[in-house]
């Protein structure tokens, strides 16, 4: 049976210019290329909006391109010419995949600072990483970000900071910054110039890791009493090295106490020492107390200064501090327990009795102090 053809004048032709194309359900439409071939979509510019080649896929051109977008039901992808931004919208998920099979680093991500004008500046910020959200308000704002920035661009001495922002109390704050090590002086040795390439705010590792703590002992070999009034306590001396006495009396100004060689604050204390065998009492009460003297009379602590205490039965035979606290602070950092360089600290037992009109006696004392400071040198 003849199978009729339909014959089209040229006049008659449709093409996509003054008809839509529709494909049969169930049928697939191929557009082939030569070797050499292509297809173009143009817009009214004569600038290509679309390009396809034998080994190439172009979506825009150079000139007049405003937006370049991809679009999947909850995904997209858009590139806007006017802000010079790429814009992934609703992505959760960002995935860069190497399947290299060797030591060399992949995948890589570049950030790429090419300046129109060649040559780096000093202080020139290369990139940033922003980290983004809402505040309660509802407006979005920087809550961290990591920028790299050039600080001294010359050939041979290159020298780049890496610092790391967050919001803190409402600042961007750079909580941390990667800089260059220090080189070893007559002011610094080797290690403290490799702190020095870590900064928190404004301060190097190396003038944040200056904390030392300071132990100074001292004590009594004798018996010292406590007062018969359960009400008071006896103040008792105690010696530093060799058994030097650091006080006559209540006079201040001819004391031999220990000399602060830093700033710096009274950081705690403990003691122990022996029940004495005449002793009356079968509880007492103990105390180890600093006092504070500046050579020029100012700055006295007004009131003794209890680092630690106990307050041992009758079945305590070598009492020892029980109970460890700095008064006027929570954190041991407070100008109650402040000292300076030049200050003397003088250290005291006091003994007492839980019952009334019963001595409380006790002997070989041992105690010690720690005093706290950040200081580099004197």
């Amino acid at each position: 049976m003849p199978t009729w053809k339909k014959v089209n004048l040229t006049a008659e032709t449709e093409n996509i210019g003054n008809a839509n194309l529709t494909i049969p359900d169930g049928v697939t439409r191929t557009l082939s290329f030569g070797s050499a071939g292509g297809f173009k979509v143009k817009n009214h510019s004569d600038n290509a909006l679309l390009s396809l080649a034998t080994t190439s896929a172009i979506l825009g051109n150079l000139v007049d391109t405003a937006v370049a977008g991809i679009y999947m039901p909850n995904t997209s992808l858009g590139m806007i010419n006017a802000s010079r931004m790429v814009l992934f919208d609703q992505v959760n998920n960002f995935t860069i995949e190497s399947h290299a099979d060797s030591a060399e680093a992949g995948p890589i991500l570049n950030l790429i600072r090419d300046p129109d004008t060649a040559g780096g500046v000093d202080n020139d910020e290369l990139g940033r990483i922003d980290f983004r959200g809402d505040h309660a308000g509802g407006s979005g704002v920087s809550y961290a970000d990591v920028t790299a920035k050039i600080i001294d661009s010359d050939n041979t001495n290159k020298h780049c900071d890496l610092t790391f922002r967050v919001q803190d109390k409402n600042i961007a704050q750079s909580n941390l910054i990667i800089t260059s090590a220090a080189t070893a002086s007559t002011t610094i040795t080797e290690n403290e110039g490799l702190l020095q390439a870590l900064k928190v705010q404004t301060k190097t590792l190396e003038e944040l890791t200056r904390r030392t703590q300071m132990v100074y002992q001292c004590g009594y070999n004798g018996q010292l009493d406590s007062l018969t009034n359960n009400a008071s306590f006896n103040e008792h001396e105690l010696r530093v090295s060799n058994g030097v006495e650091v006080i006559d009396g209540s006079n201040y100004t001819n004391s031999t106490g220990i000399i602060m060689p830093f700033d710096g604050y009274v950081a705690g204390g403990s003691f122990s020492c022996v029940r004495s065998s005449g002793t009356v009492s079968s509880q007492g009460r103990l105390k180890l107390v600093l006092k504070k003297y500046t050579s020029d009379g100012t700055g006295d602590w007004s009131t003794d200064l209890v680092v630690a205490t106990a307050a041992p039965g009758a079945s305590v035979p070598h009492p020892v501090s029980t109970s460890y606290n700095i008064p006027g602070t929570t954190d041991g950092r407070d100008n109650a327990v402040k000292v300076l360089k030049g200050d003397m600290i003088l250290p005291f037992i006091h003994v007492g009795t839980q019952v009334n009109t019963e001595l409380y006696q006790v002997d070989d004392v041992i105690a010690q102090f720690v005093i706290y400071s950040e200081e580099k040198g004197q």
